[in-house]
């Protein structure tokens, strides 16, 4: 017969301690809260027209939060990326007489060059991160206001940039393609209870994650279908998960982020890697610009002002650590979530929506402050 020791000793080996779940699943409870009550706020919220609209509409922030959570995890930070959209959706509607081609190959152009740009000045000059994007947040704007002449360039018909923004999948091909995910998401997430001998962590992320994959499906199947711009969304979000996750450079940019120099003494060229995951944070930058022109039909200089902070909100709220060495993407992504459906709340509530940017400083400082509390606990 197995004492209560030692019931609690094969707990806590097994995967079920209390607390390690809570702080592992935060980020998740305070998503399903938020949809609880958004429900109570309007009973438009579950339908999926309104869903849909709202994967929509945190499409672009997820993009960013990307290259914002790997920049983050370096210890820096990307305040241009804001900017950048403005200036590459500028660039795309100046460009598009040449084709749809060059016009967007022109655009991430620009995204590699501002990103090396920021690179230089960080990793050779040695410049802090926030000084050097701050910069280039104001650089940026200028070249956009500039280039269009303070006005917006409204794009020609074309079905290439109208289906990207505002497509969809055919039903019975998305119900394919989400059949698919549902049996990839099985056979990776069983792998992993196998590897981790069923413990409770590995189940519970099993389940939540068939039961995220079943809500899109029936969110996207029950309206039009998957949209394009998702699709683009969720790949650049699955790419980053596996670059955290499956390659050398993930691992050194938390190496990097938790000593940089006890990371050179390993071996890792801090500055190459530096130089690589500015040129990322700019270029998917650029890809926002592109689906955020494609989705709105014009490209505006003043386009995704703020998004800087919506991206850094986003990676914070989902546990990514401002001092860097800690984070994921799939946390960022639950963040943008979480900021899309307060958003869309406030909206339901007919709140001014001028509160949204409170709401959104006293959640960063609140998230800040829970990563603060959970380092002096560890």
């Amino acid at each position: 017969m197995k004492t209560a020791t030692g019931l609690q000793r094969e707990t806590v080996r097994g995967g079920l301690n209390g607390r390690h779940l809570l702080n592992r699943y935060s980020t998740l409870i305070a998503l399903a809260v938020l949809f609880v009550i958004a429900n109570f706020v309007s009973e438009f919220f579950v339908q999926p027209q309104n869903l849909t609209n709202i994967t929509l509409q945190i499409a672009v922030n997820g993009i960013l939060a990307v290259g914002m959570t790997m920049v983050i995890l370096t210890g820096g930070i990307d305040l241009g990326v804001g900017s950048v959209v403005g200036l590459t959706g500028v660039i795309l509607g100046m460009t598009q007489g040449y084709g749809v081609v060059p016009a967007i190959l022109a655009t991430l152009v620009c995204g590699v060059l501002i990103g090396l740009w920021n690179a230089l000045f960080i990793a050779r000059f040695n410049i802090p991160p926030f000084i050097a994007t701050l910069g280039m947040m104001t650089i940026a704007r200028g070249f956009a206001l500039y280039l269009s002449n303070g006005a917006a360039v409204a794009l020609d018909e074309n079905q290439f940039y109208e289906q990207l923004g505002t497509g969809f999948l055919p039903i019975n091909i998305s119900a394919v393609v989400l059949g698919l995910i549902f049996l990839l998401v099985a056979f990776v997430g069983f792998k992993s209870m196998r590897q981790k001998r069923f413990s409770l962590d590995s189940i519970l992320a099993f389940v939540l994650s068939l039961a995220g994959v079943g809500l899109f499906a029936w969110m996207y199947l029950s309206y039009q279908g998957i949209p394009y711009l998702i699709l683009v969304f969720a790949v650049i979000a699955l790419w980053g998960i596996w670059v955290l996750t499956q390659t050398a450079f993930g691992r050194y940019l938390y190496a990097i982020g938790g000593n940089a120099k006890a990371a050179y003494l390993s071996g890792v060229r801090v500055k190459k890697n530096l130089v690589k995951v500015y040129v990322a944070s700019a270029v998917l930058a650029s890809i926002a610009g592109i689906i955020m022109t494609t989705r709105v039909g014009s490209a505006d200089p003043n386009g995704g002002n703020s998004f800087e902070l919506d991206a850094v909100a986003a990676a914070v709220i989902g546990g990514t650590s401002l001092a860097g060495g800690y984070g994921t993407i799939g946390g960022a992504m639950i963040g943008a979530f979480i900021i899309g459906i307060l958003n869309n709340i406030l909206i339901l509530a007919n709140v001014n929506p001028y509160f949204q940017f409170i709401f959104k400083g006293l959640i960063i400082i609140a998230a800040v402050l829970l990563d603060m509390k959970n380092k002096q606990q560890k």
